[in-house]
């Protein structure tokens, strides 16, 4: 409970009364909109959304309308059960020396370090399925009840893709768990392959009913495998906004070689992670946008090799504190930026933006939507 209180009073002011919509989030409104008027994903509107997440745009629009702060909330809510649910994984399998909560932790803290990891976006979305595919993937259970665990992982592998694309690199991440965790791996890679593809075969139904099978290809799956990347922010204020986790990223790693892991389990559960590090990286350089929101991906690996960082210092606990409060700190000075000097201040507000749907004489003809007016 003082974890959940901790999570909500960094979160919640800024939440209720801070910024004004950003890009994504007019970005993720708009499309909520066109789809609650009853007009086509990929066919008579030009996106290229991944399908599920515009089903939750589509859903928030109808349920609460025009509100930033439905959306702000669900993602409140989202990377809370996030935070849980893996540290949930971590104490059930018992991959660190100790159970804690200083996973999620860990986890709630630096998921607030930003502003614009309020937005409700396609990865902090698919990033759910990740994490329950990973609770699956790593369960040590008889091998006559692997199959339908196995097969559970692939179908959340393929449900996170259908939410953001470019996670279907976790793909690699699954052969690699079932290498490390399972047996039989023929048979195990291929059971998760048939849940990975019973999803795309049934959202490539529905398009095919939908007379939007080819627009569905091309906007919905081609897109991510251009390899074109722009920095939506400016590339040192990214630089910025990461330093902290980066930094704390770094220490945990230099801090592994002091801390012993007992167990085989234990073992082969960090190199399961590392290889999570490099799967992060294909999935930021397939996403095509440099921005504050590709820290989600960074947040379970802060996760499981934080605690190693606050655990090595053995009887002066003390340390740990104190570098846990310099941090919490830094995340609020960075998350508030009361003095301006981490990004520039805020020059839009919530009346100065104007968008704009490009008007459809029909569903057939494909409609866009701009916004202007932000700085």
């Amino acid at each position: 409970m003082v974890l959940v209180l901790l999570f909500l009073l960094i979160r919640l002011p800024l939440l209720f009364f801070g910024v004004p919509a950003t890009l994504s989030e007019l970005h993720h409104m708009l499309l909520g909109e066109r789809l609650h008027e009853g007009f086509v994903l990929y066919r008579d509107v030009y996106d290229a959304t991944a399908p599920l997440s515009a089903a939750v745009y589509w859903l928030l629009d109808s349920l609460f309308g025009k509100s930033y702060l439905a959306h702000r909330l669900l993602a409140t809510a989202v990377l809370g059960y996030q935070a849980f649910l893996l540290n949930h994984i971590f104490n059930r399998n018992q991959v660190h020396p100790y159970k804690s909560f200083v996973p999620a932790l860990l986890y709630l803290v630096f998921g607030s370090v930003f502003f614009e990891l309020d937005v409700l976006s396609q990865l902090l979305l698919g990033q759910t399925f990740i994490i329950l595919a990973v609770s699956n993937l790593t369960a040590i259970s008889k091998e006559a009840t692997n199959a339908g665990r196995l097969f559970r992982a692939g179908f959340m592998l393929g449900l996170a893709a259908l939410f953001y694309l470019p996670l279907i690199w976790f793909l690699v991440l699954g052969f690699f768990a079932i290498i490390y965790f399972a047996s039989n791996a023929f048979r195990s890679i291929l059971l998760m392959l048939t849940g990975f593809m019973f999803p795309f075969s049934v959202v490539f139904t529905l398009f095919l009913y939908q007379d939007a099978t080819l627009p569905f290809l091309e906007q919905g799956l081609a897109w991510s495998w251009q390899f074109k990347f722009t920095f939506v922010l400016p590339f040192w204020q990214v630089v910025k906004i990461a330093a902290i986790p980066l930094t704390v990223l770094l220490l945990s790693f230099l801090s592994l070689p002091l801390v012993n892991l007992g167990l085989n389990y234990q073992a082969r559960f960090l190199q399961f992670m590392l290889i999570w590090v490099i799967v992060c990286g294909l999935v930021l350089i397939s996403g095509h946008d440099g921005s504050a929101k590709g820290l989600v991906l960074l947040l379970p690996l802060l996760g499981y090799f934080g605690v190693f960082l606050f655990s090595w210092q053995g009887k002066k606990v003390w340390l740990a504190e104190i570098l846990f409060l310099v941090l919490l700190a830094g995340v609020v000075v960075m998350r508030y930026n009361p003095l301006g000097l981490v990004y520039a201040r805020w020059a839009l507000s919530r009346s100065g933006c104007r968008c704009r749907i490009a008007p459809s004489t029909s569903r057939s003809e494909t409609s866009v939507f701009w916004c202007w007016g932000l700085t």
